[in-house]
């Protein structure tokens, strides 16, 4: 029975059973001995929970800065948020501001030019004309690739990430930050179980409260408080303030300007010693009892008391030192066996989110392949160790177009079996990563230049088999752009840069590969020049149109032109359309021309009918074209004023364009036709469109390339193959134009074969609108067939051969 008592089950019992026999115990030696070291070490166990939750606060601020850099370095690299920067589509821009702003729950994003000039951002019109503290930021950002850091903007404090936008080369900057405000505090607290205050600092002893979890008075209090601690301290605040009821800790981050922010921790002095409140109470009544008793008692008291809560101190210490693997190994059921168990549980906690904050920042969500940031941190280490390697870039063709077609969940299925099928083509030391929507990155050891290739043509060969998503069959090649260590790059940093050189060039390239080489670097940079020249060609009136006559085979006459743009560049001269078109449809500048060309044309068949010259004009019309949904609308505007209307206007489209994105491009072709524009399909036989394809375009003209003209003399296989195009076109209903057309022999069958029109060096050069005038005049159908290509003056005369 005795043995029972003395064995009771909770610490208050105890303490009871304990003063009850020993004849009003221990409240003196509680007093004296055990109280005194209970509160210094609840104190300083509160400050070392202050202390871990700003280790755990930094740490959170440097996760959101990564987090932070990630999602801006995906907005930059969105290909259409790059289109929008090239083309200063202001309302695109700040859309994909706002849209990518809520996707992240970021408070603020911006646009930056070059110079550091705000293009485009998502705070309100009067805090955007304000300055922003940013040269710092983009001048750390132009050294390193990426700069994050706290900024101060208009009395607020922002933690933002500043990243390049390339094409590939800067063309801008993008900057995404978080402001400390009242949610973060309250999200904070909500992680570290503490009062989360933020101050900025007013003058030398002034401090402004910015973010709070505090009500209004005790943030009053805090502000008083450290005002009174830097003017004792030369301007400099107390590490560690006990203010009011509330046991503080202070300290600040640097800002990218040197400002800082002071930030506060508070814990109550009454949640660390809550517990012992019976304790004291109890003592306080069995004290006036038994002084004697209690020297005797406190003495045992000592040990039983603080032996738990020395444990837990050690544990506390090493938590402190950033060990979050301790743990309190106290056993029980009493208190201080559930408080032991409640800090074991926050520590697991704590270190689990920790760890998944680590995974989330280094690892792609979508494949679980390591994301562009371990990449870079994998192209660092291996270039520090020295040793051979070759970086590769695999950008996945027409994956736009299965996401469009097929949907997101289809694109992200695609992904994982790609990224399957890589890694089990890799060695384990090689490394494989996703670094974009649809961008793979290998790195494999090598030392064999010659080997890249074979190495290249494996991965592409990868996706050569079936690949099935759900039910359908999918047909998805790579790009794969290739760069080596240590020959082409000593730093994680060039490698990559040089990789999405060489990735843009396989792209164009036969093969779709392309190494690395210096001379792509120069060519890029020649483009890029020629991007900025062409964006100010318009406007110091150095385009002109050259036009090319379609001669009607059965009447010898002239009714129809193509218009052919030219570049007079002051420098490099005559720029052929080569040159700056594909480049101009890649970077988006390709809409703007287009639509110079189409009022241009417009304008011309104007001032031809005024010369009594009535043409039909086609115009060539790019995917992106297509794909611009204000296109129809800006013919319509354009032709209001025009006295021949919608019928005096052809527009060709390539095989090609109408399969990059059927859908869009055919609706755009129906609004077209609505409007009265005919429709030419171009290049026809060198596309993969299918035959429904072109009875659904409902075209009024099919275009045959030179390619099958250019041996159709002698040539039987071409000319079977124009043979059927003709009578292809005829049974639809189309007239067909034969293009390429130089010596008389050709033009010859094309009147044999039943052709319609036939346009090329033969008939003429394309010309200015001045000299087709003379030329038309002049022209001698009846006298082409049976002389060599026409020569034609300046002026458009056809001189005699």
């Amino acid at each position: 029975m005795l043995t029972k008592m003395l064995r009771p089950g909770s610490l208050r019992e105890r303490i009871i059973l304990f003063f009850t026999l020993l004849l009003l115990g221990v409240s003196a030696a509680v007093f004296l001995v055990v109280l005194p070291q209970i509160s210094g070490i609840f104190r300083d166990h509160t400050f070392q929970e202050l202390a871990g939750a700003e280790r755990v606060l930094r740490r959170v601020i440097a996760q959101n800065q990564i987090r932070l850099a990630e999602s801006a370095s995906l907005l930059a690299a969105d290909f259409a948020f790059r289109t929008a920067v090239t083309s200063d589509d202001q309302p695109t821009l700040r859309s994909a501001l706002e849209n990518h702003s809520a996707r992240l729950g970021a408070d603020v994003a911006m646009l930056l030019d070059l110079e550091g000039a705000v293009r485009a951002d998502t705070l309100p019109s009067e805090a955007a004309r304000q300055p922003h503290p940013l040269p710092s930021l983009i001048q750390k950002a132009q050294q390193e690739g990426v700069a994050t850091s706290l900024a101060i903007m208009n009395g607020r404090a922002y933690q933002l990430a500043v990243v390049p936008v390339l094409a590939p080369d800067p063309i801008g900057w993008v900057a995404v930050g978080i402001e400390l405000n009242d949610k973060f505090a309250r999200e904070l607290r909500t992680l570290l179980d503490v009062h989360v205050s933020f101050m900025l600092r007013a003058a030398r002893h002034d401090f402004v409260g910015i973010a709070s979890t505090q009500a209004n008075t005790p943030l009053l209090d805090l502000t008083d408080a450290v005002r009174r601690s830097a003017h004792a301290n030369n301007g400099i605040p107390a590490a560690t303030l006990t203010i009011k009821d509330f046991d503080s800790r202070l300290s600040s981050i640097d800002s990218v300007d040197s400002e800082s922010v002071l930030f506060v921790l508070q814990r109550t002095e009454a949640s660390a010693s809550e517990i012992f409140q019976p304790l004291i109470s109890t003592l306080g009544l069995i004290a006036a009892g038994g002084l004697g008793l209690c020297l005797i008692g406190g003495a045992l008291m000592v040990s039983f008391v603080t032996g738990p809560l020395d444990r837990l101190a050690a544990v506390a210490r090493r938590i402190r030192e950033g060990d979050f693997e301790a743990r309190s190994e106290t056993p029980g059921d009493d208190e201080f066996g559930e408080f032991a168990a409640t800090f074991d549980h926050m520590l697991e906690t704590i270190a689990g989110r920790e760890k998944e904050i680590l995974r989330l920042a280094y690892e792609d969500p979508l494949t679980g392949l390591p994301n562009r940031v371990s990449l870079q941190r994998e192209l660092d280490n291996r270039a520090g160790a020295g040793t051979s390697f070759v970086l590769m870039l695999l950008d996945l063709q027409r994956f736009r177009l299965i996401n469009s077609t097929l949907g997101y969940e289809a694109g992200d299925e695609l992904l994982n079996i790609v990224a399957t099928r890589f890694r089990s083509l890799v060695k384990a030391t090689d490394f494989v990563s996703r670094t974009g929507s649809n961008v793979f990155a290998v790195i494999c050891a090598m030392k064999d230049g010659d080997q890249v290739k074979m190495v290249a043509d494996r991965l592409q060969d990868a996706l050569s088999h079936r690949i099935f998503v759900g039910v359908q069959e999918v047909d998805v090649t790579a790009a794969v752009g290739a760069v080596q260590f240590p020959e082409q790059g000593s730093t994680g940093a060039v490698l990559l840069r040089r990789a999405e050189i060489a990735l843009y060039h396989a792209k164009h390239a036969n093969g779709g590969f392309c190494l690395y080489e210096p001379a792509l670097d120069a060519t890029r940079r020649d483009s890029l020049h020629l991007l900025g020249d062409l964006r100010r060609a318009e406007e110091k009136g150095e385009l002109l149109l050259m036009y090319q006559p379609k001669v009607d085979l059965r009447r010898g006459k002239v009714t129809s032109v193509e218009a052919l743009i030219r570049w007079r560049h002051p420098v490099r001269g005559m720029v052929p359309p080569g040159e700056f078109l594909p480049f101009a449809e890649q970077t988006g500048a390709i809409r703007r021309i287009t639509r110079w060309v189409i009022g241009e044309a417009i304008a011309q068949i104007g001032r031809w009918e005024q010369d009594g010259l009535k043409l039909q004009v086609s115009i060539n019309i790019s995917a992106r074209d297509l794909a611009d949904d204000a296109l129809v609308a800006y013919f319509a505007s354009a032709l209001l004023g025009s006295t021949r209307g919608a019928s005096a206007l052809c527009v060709e489209i390539t095989e090609s364009a109408m399969m990059e994105d059927s859908s869009v491009a055919f609706y755009s072709i129906e609004r077209l036709r609505q409007l009265g524009i005919a429709v030419s399909i171009d290049d026809y036989g060198t596309g993969y469109s299918s035959l429904s394809y072109i009875k659904n375009l409902k075209a009024s003209e099919l275009k045959i390339d030179r390619a099958f003209v250019n041996d159709l003399d002698s040539s039987e296989e071409d000319k079977a193959i124009v043979r059927s195009t003709i009578e292809l076109g005829h049974n639809l209903g189309l007239r067909v134009v034969a293009e390429g057309v130089e010596t008389p022999a050709q033009l010859g069958k094309l009147c044999e074969l039943g052709c319609d029109y036939a346009q090329g060096y033969l008939l003429s050069r394309p010309l200015t609108a001045e000299a087709l005038i003379n030329w038309v005049r002049d022209f001698d159908f009846s006298a082409v067939r049976s002389i060599k290509p026409t020569a034609v003056a300046p002026d458009g005369r056809v001189l005699a051969n």
